[in-house]
């Protein structure tokens, strides 16, 4: 039991644990690129060594994307096996600069990533790599429009279509002027109502852009 064991001894484990887990992982990745070479994740039916990893062995797509950049960075550069074993770097950070490197530029690159966090390593990386574009993109959808009866609007009992029009040009003349219209509720269609609004010449400008008028 973990309990009964002094914390010395405890820290002690976990270091041991820890350098057993680094091992670990790269053996994993060298057998990774050794599943790629042999092309045997399209024997069990999987495209692609990454589609392998996440369908067979269970990883979260981040995770086998990491193990897929650093297993094939660990192909190209084998000196980056000592510092992942002896824990300068990680396959998360090796990860995020394994499309950057090349041959004349790996040394360089593994010396600014040692030691380094991976906000660090991605402020760096940030430095050489391409800003990413995003394109505008059109798609046609169908849209579905409701069918509604047509309105029928009816004039109330009693009023006729002329007599509503009266009433609306006696309502919009009358309020900004503050005058009142005397007229009938059905003029004749040939003769346009008079009334005080067309006393004075002041009162026809107004009302010019609205209703042209005839002098009587």
């Amino acid at each position: 039991m973990l309990s009964s064991i002094t914390d010395r001894e405890l820290i002690a484990r976990l270091e041991q644990l820890r350098g057993h887990e680094r091992d670990a992982a790269l053996e994993l990745l060298h057998h990774l690129n050794e599943v790629e070479r042999r092309n045997l994740y399209l024997r069990l039916g999987y495209s692609s060594l990454f589609t392998y990893c996440v369908g067979h062995l269970c990883y979260s797509e981040s995770d086998a994307g990491r193990r897929v950049q650093a297993a094939r960075c660990l192909h190209r550069f084998p000196r980056v096996a000592t510092l992942l074993q002896s824990g300068e770097i990680n396959m998360v950070t090796l990860g995020l600069v394994a499309n950057i490197v090349t041959e004349s530029t790996i040394d360089q690159w593994l010396e600014r990533i040692r030691g380094k966090s991976q906000r660090e390593v991605e402020a760096l990386a940030a430095t050489v790599r391409a800003p990413i574009t995003l394109r505008d993109r059109a798609r046609l959808v169908n849209v579905v429009v409701p069918v509604t009866a047509p309105c029928r609007w009816r004039p109330p009992p009693g009023r006729t279509g002329r007599s509503l029009i009266a009433l609306n040009r006696r309502f919009l003349f009358s309020r900004p002027h503050n005058l009142s219209w005397q007229t009938s509720l059905s003029p004749s269609p040939r003769r346009r109502p008079r009334g005080s609004i067309l006393s004075s010449s002041r009162n026809r400008a107004c009302i010019s852009s609205f209703w042209p008028i005839n002098p009587s």
